[in-house]
């Protein structure tokens, strides 16, 4: 049984664990530090701030087990509150292919609504992903090509949420 509810602090440690498992989406030193922007600052952040105006994380449970996670946060410099970043999507590998990331994205867009958001955007990393999550919408913005100094690129992702037809929105959340 599938069910979707708020980040809980026991959670953080299964959800590191899952991200190291994507060395090509997330260096080890981006997911365990400690520093302002990191995957566990992130999560640390968002269970203190307890406002979903700021930003709120989510974990997909099959049978009580987490096997997933996405979590969003307010673009910082500001655009007026309507825009905000997707961050932290993870699936685990043995329950990927089975759409459950599409129905995390699905899910937090569908939050994202509830709070008049205009615009999601996130960055990813790499053309497999990019492919992904233009046929849930997306528009690539930008490459940004050795991001890390490593010599791969990030994509920057973007979907207008305000202007999206109320046909495409039915269709979207079915």
């Amino acid at each position: 049984m599938l069910k979707i509810r708020k980040l809980q602090k026991k959670d953080i440690k299964e959800i590191i664990k899952i991200m190291t498992g994507f060395p090509d989406a997330y260096s080890k030193d981006y997911i365990s530090s400690t520093r302002r922007g990191s995957i566990k600052w992130i999560l640390s952040y968002i269970l203190s701030c307890d406002d979903i105006f700021n930003s709120e994380s989510f974990v997909l449970l099959s049978n009580d087990k987490i096997i997933g996670h996405i979590a969003y946060m307010k673009d910082i410099r500001s655009f007026e509150g309507k825009v905000y970043e997707l961050r932290a999507l993870a699936i685990d590998k043995e329950f990927q292919g089975k759409g459950y990331g599409k129905r995390l994205i699905k899910y937090i867009e569908n939050e994202l609504r509830k709070i008049k958001t205009e615009i999601i955007w996130m960055q990813t990393g790499g053309k497999d992903e990019v492919l992904y999550y233009e046929k849930l919408g997306y528009k690539l913005l930008c490459e940004w090509e050795n991001y890390w100094g490593d010599g791969k690129s990030r994509y920057v992702m973007l979907k207008n949420l305000k202007y999206a037809t109320a046909k495409s929105r039915q269709k979207f959340n079915n």
